[in-house]
């Protein structure tokens, strides 16, 4: 199971967000004990007035090679577990993903 669906304008992707890490990256997919699953994305940034989602937001962008204006937090503003709309074509987009999965 993948942390992604495709959506019509692109992709959408269930993230769990680790903010005030040593680094700003994506850390491979993240199964939870109810089954669900997520793309880690630690960031240095702390929880505080959005700068983590921000963090993530460009993280996630740089580490698809895409612009961050392409990707959009539909939900979980506030919590770990964030719902990120992707627009761009859908193959290319779930390419980029399956690599950052691979890099566990």
């Amino acid at each position: 199971m993948r942390p992604w669906k495709t959506t019509a304008g692109g992709v959408t992707v269930r993230v769990r967000a680790q903010p005030g890490a040593g680094a700003d990256v994506v850390a491979g997919i993240d199964a939870r004990s109810r089954g669900e699953v997520s793309l880690k994305v630690r960031v240095r940034a702390p929880a505080d007035k959005g700068k983590a989602n921000a963090a993530v937001i460009e993280t996630l962008a740089r580490a698809l090679r895409i612009a961050k204006s392409r990707l959009t937090l539909k939900s979980g503003a506030t919590a770990r577990t964030k719902l990120i709309a992707i627009a761009g074509d859908q193959a290319h987009l779930i390419a980029a993903l399956e690599r950052l999965a691979k890099d566990d």
